[in-house]
Parts: structure tokens; sequence; C-alpha cells
């Protein structure tokens, strides 16, 4: 990776409404957060045991110090669909490293963190060492505050996953992967895509309009995409984007520690003299074979992780 990938990018505001008591509160506006702490990576919100949109902005209260980093972290019970031929993947099928994401098209923080796996697939998936499995998990059921009352964080994100699928449908893998670059290049994020560009997007990249069309108003992949969406459910999944890094070989107690002292390493580099936020950690599965994040880490720092397993 070169030096640029440790430069930080400023992400969109999250307009979330008000949480469930008890929650991550996200900052009132975030814009330009950064100025006045350069920690800027998104994570996941919990909402009562439902989920919402990653990306608000980590503050320095409840961090803890470089020196008092925690180097033995929770396992989790990771429950991962193998990857198969119907996957949409990106690069070499037999790469050493799989990074296996579950995504959502409105998500500010996906938007972000699509452009921060291209970035790391340029150097490490020509190399064939890693690749990049894109799964839906789109935020687009109701959620229940503590009031009774329900919201819909992401309400357009469903249907253009469906359309993802479509695309796939019609042009195959290299269509799939074209449609979403082209839908995180247009969306605004938050809900904000006029379903009216979805069929233009389709036919930017070369697809028939007409047959996008009757395959998206069909809603034939509607349950494929709920199907998806509880699968990251199963894997762990508490908001978006969510990151299963799967290795080929198991991952021993020694290079766990090496990944995160890396980590760890890296984020000194990146900002200096900053406390490190311990819930930003990436956690081993039990399984022994998987890395796991609920964050929208700019490249450098998914490079720190994935690095010592893709040699």
């Amino acid at each position: 990776m070169n030096e640029s990938s440790n430069q930080h990018v400023e992400l969109p505001r999250n307009d979330n409404p008000e949480l469930t008591s008890g929650t991550q509160q996200p900052r009132s506006d975030s814009r330009g957060s950064h100025q006045a702490n350069p920690w800027a990576i998104p994570v996941a919100i919990v909402i009562a045991g439902a989920l919402i949109a990653g990306g608000i902005y980590l503050t320095r209260g409840g961090s803890t110090g470089r020196s008092n980093l925690p180097l033995t972290m929770n396992r989790p019970e990771i429950t991962v669909s193998p990857i198969t031929n119907k996957d949409k993947l990106l690069g070499s099928p037999n790469a050493k490293v799989s990074l296996i994401e579950y995504s959502d098209l409105e998500c500010p923080a996906c938007k972000e963190y699509h452009k921060s796996l291209h970035e790391l697939m340029d150097v490490y998936g020509k190399e064939k060492k890693v690749n990049w499995v894109y799964r839906h998990f789109p935020l687009y059921k109701p959620v229940k505050r503590d009031d009774g009352s329900t919201f819909t964080l992401h309400s357009k994100a469903g249907k253009e996953a469906e359309a993802a699928e479509c695309a796939y449908e019609l042009g195959g893998n290299t269509a799939f992967w074209a449609f979403i670059d082209r839908i995180f290049t247009i969306t605004p994020a938050n809900n904000g895509l006029d379903p009216a560009r979805l069929p233009e997007a389709a036919g930017t990249i070369g697809l028939s309009i007409g047959k996008f069309n009757e395959c998206l108003q069909s809603s034939k992949y509607a349950s494929f995409v709920d199907k998806s969406y509880n699968e990251a459910l199963k894997a762990g999944a508490k908001g978006t984007p969510y990151t299963v890094a799967l290795s080929q070989t198991k991952i021993s107690p020694e290079k766990q520690t090496e990944i995160l002292r890396s980590f760890a390493n890296r984020i000194e580099q990146i900002y200096p003299g900053q406390s490190i936020p311990s819930n930003i950690m990436p956690e081993f599965g039990k399984d022994g074979y998987t890395v796991v994040w609920n964050s929208a880490f700019p490249a450098a720092l998914i490079e720190a992780i994935i690095e010592p397993l893709a040699r």
C-alpha cells in the first residue's frame, strides 16, 4: 500500500433519528469532527438487539491508552455461510484470505468503506492474495424504539439490493460489481437515492433497461435479499458494514497477537498520540479461521489485519 492510504478520509454526516435510550448516541453534527479529534472511524450502533447503520464518529471518551491495548480479545461464535459459485466475488477464488462484507447500498459508512476495499484489492487482489465477497445486509426492516414506535432507517436499501441481483442475472459477476460501484457513486446515502435512478444505473453499465425493469418489478429476489439479511445476523453483524475475514489456514495465537499489534501500530502511525477506543478492535472467531470487525476502517487499517494473513 502506498503512503496515501494512511490519509484520513472524512465520512458523511450520519443523520440517524433519535435512538433508544441506553444506546450509543451519534453527535448532533459530526461534520468536521475530525478537526478536534482525528478519530473518525465509523462503528455499528446497536438498538436493543436490533440494528441500524454504522457511521457515527468515535470520541475519546471510553478509550484505552496505547500502552493498555488489550491483546486478548473476545472469541465470538462466527457462523458464516460457505462461499459458493453463487457468491459475488472479486479477485481469485483461491486467495489466501476472503473478505466477506455484509453491506447496505444506502449506508454512508459503506459508501466510504467500498472505496477502501477497492484500494486494498488494487494491491492484494492483483497479487491473488485476497478476494472480496459482497453480501447484502440492507437495513430496511422496522426498528422498535423503547416507546413502542418504529422507524425504518433505509427503506430503499432492500429494493436496491434486489436491483443488484437483477444486474447479476442480466450481466453476471462483472455487471453486479459495476452496478454496485455505480450505486455507491450516485447515491447521497441515508435513503437519499431516487429509485428512478436504478434503471438509469443499469443502462449506464450496458444492461437492457427494459429487462432490468421487468426483473426489478417482479420482486423475484426479495426472498434472496431477506435470506442474506438473516445470514448476516447469524454471522454476528450488528450494523453495517460488517466484515468477516476468512483465512484458508488456521490463525495461531501468535498470529492473532501479531495482527493486533500491527493494527495498534498502524493506528499510532495514522493518529499519533491518540488513545485507542477498545470497542473498534478486530475480534477473532472461536473457529480459529476468522477475524471480524463491525467498522468502516480505512484501507491502511484493513491492511494491518490482512497482511499477516495473506503472506
